[in-house]
């Protein structure tokens, strides 16, 4: 015979079970963010006249796995990282990484007269900027870290003709993952400018030859 009594119990322990998660979800509301390049009237000059149009390809740009995922990966110590479950990229952070590059060397080298183009995109180019990212995280309330070695390749990427190193530290000023957000943008833009000056030295010699 079956106890009608037991099933209501039941039935009321799945309904508060319910609710729980319910408030649970409510309570944890995820947050999505994506990096933003450098302002358009921050780095963008019109092109000198009589400028050579060439072409520079940027890529590849490479992360390390431990950034291969949808958190906001956090440096807690030297040697522990935490993933903040509830701070989120909108899509993919080396996809992200790759954009803001090439937006900001755009922006940054249109005085150059420069066109600047994804190396995916077959398009043949005058020189090509590979990017190695080995860390990219932020410590909260302290820095966020940007290490990546960087290679300018001339003749369509056949010679070397720079290797350079950069580590870019911005500060995170206040608590809170925008704050940090906005810091990995900071130091990406950090970045892009080093890559400049060494693409305008590279540019520079040649001219000269």
């Amino acid at each position: 015979m079956i106890s009608f009594r037991h099933v209501r119990i039941d039935f009321r322990i799945l309904v508060l079970l319910a609710l729980f998660l319910g408030a649970c979800a409510t309570k944890h509301n995820s947050r999505y963010y994506t990096l933003t390049p450098v302002l358009a009237n921050q780095d963008r000059k019109p092109a000198l006249p009589g400028t050579v149009p060439v072409v520079l390809g940027i890529g590849p740009v490479t992360l390390p796995d431990y950034l291969d995922r949808p958190q906001i990966v956090l440096r807690t110590s030297r040697n522990e990282l935490f993933f903040s479950e509830y701070s989120r990229w909108a899509g993919s952070l080396a996809i992200d990484t790759v954009r803001v590059l090439e937006e900001n060397l755009d922006l940054m080298l249109s005085t150059d007269g420069i066109a600047v183009v994804s190396w995916r995109r077959g398009v043949p180019n005058d020189y090509r900027v590979a990017v190695q990212i080995s860390r990219f995280d932020a410590t909260p309330e302290v820095a966020v870290v940007l290490k990546a070695q960087w290679v300018i390749y001339g003749m369509d990427g056949k010679r070397v003709l720079l290797l350079r190193e950069s580590e870019i530290r911005e500060s995170v000023p206040s608590a809170g993952d925008d704050s940090v957000v906005k810091a990995m943008g900071d130091a990406l833009a950090g970045l892009s400018r080093e890559i400049l000056q060494g693409f305008r030295q590279v540019r520079k010699g040649e001219l000269h030859q």
